[in-house]
This record gives C-alpha cells, sequence and structure tokens, in this order.
C-alpha cells in the first residue's frame, strides 16, 4: 500500500507529544486502580508519556526511603505517575466528574485571532478563570 494512505495519530501533536484537556491545578478523580475514586490536584503533567502526577493518588514507597529495622521513622510515600485516561475532571463550579469541550471566544483586539476556552460539558460555564 501507499504510505500516503495513512493518516497520522490524530491525538498527537506534530511533535509526538499527545492532546491533554487537563491543566496544572484541576481538580480530578481516579476512575481505576488502587486509588479509585480518590480525588486530587494535579501536580505535573506528562504528554509525551500521557500521565499525569495527583496529589495523594498512587502512592509508592521507593526501595530507598523504606525504614530499616533499628529506625521508628515512617515510611515515605511518593506520588506516582497515573494514565490520562484513568482520571476525570471534576468541574469547580457544578463539582460533577465532566468532560471538556472547547469553544472559541470575540476576536482578540491584539492578536486579532479567537481565544480557545476549556467549558465543562455538564453545566456549559467556563473552566478557567483567567
Amino acid at each position: 500500500m501507499a504510505r500516503s494512505i495513512f493518516r497520522k495519530n490524530p491525538y498527537k501533536n506534530p511533535d509526538g507529544h499527545r492532546i491533554c484537556r487537563f491543566r496544572k491545578g484541576d481538580k480530578v478523580e481516579v476512575l481505576n486502580g488502587r486509588s479509585r475514586k480518590k480525588v486530587g490536584e494535579i501536580l505535573e503533567i506528562r504528554t509525551k508519556q500521557g500521565q499525569l502526577m495527583v496529589q495523594g493518588v498512587n502512592l509508592i514507597t521507593p526501595a530507598r526511603f523504606k525504614p530499616k529495622e533499628k529506625d521508628n521513622t515512617p515510611e515515605k510515600k511518593i506520588e506516582a505517575p497515573i494514565a490520562v485516561s484513568n482520571v476525570a475532571l471534576i468541574c469547580p463550579l457544578c463539582m460533577k466528574m465532566t468532560k471538556v469541550l472547547y469553544q472559541f471566544s470575540e476576536p482578540d483586539q491584539y492578536y486579532g485571532r479567537p481565544k480557545k476556552i476549556r467549558v465543562c460539558k455538564a453545566c456549559k460555564k467556563p473552566l478557567d478563570n483567567k
């Protein structure tokens, strides 16, 4: 078959990073895994791997932090990345799990092009307060 028939992946940008509808600071709820139904805030987004770091979710104890038998110090737990497909966004206005829609605002006076705004699918209100 001809190579021109195959389309590029629509879920990736030309530089190989996946398109992510989440932003740092958003509240999300975990859908699958051992941290299921836990709510946390996004600390870091790894678009190339399609993963998120969520506060208080998917906690692990690395070998270097395990206490020895003589110490009475507690184990140190750190957040491990979780797949983007395993979390759902929580709208800060209606407090429900929602999907993200995009709308375009009026053209900006300075740049002359419309801005892309994230909108809650449930309540149809903008998610960003900027």
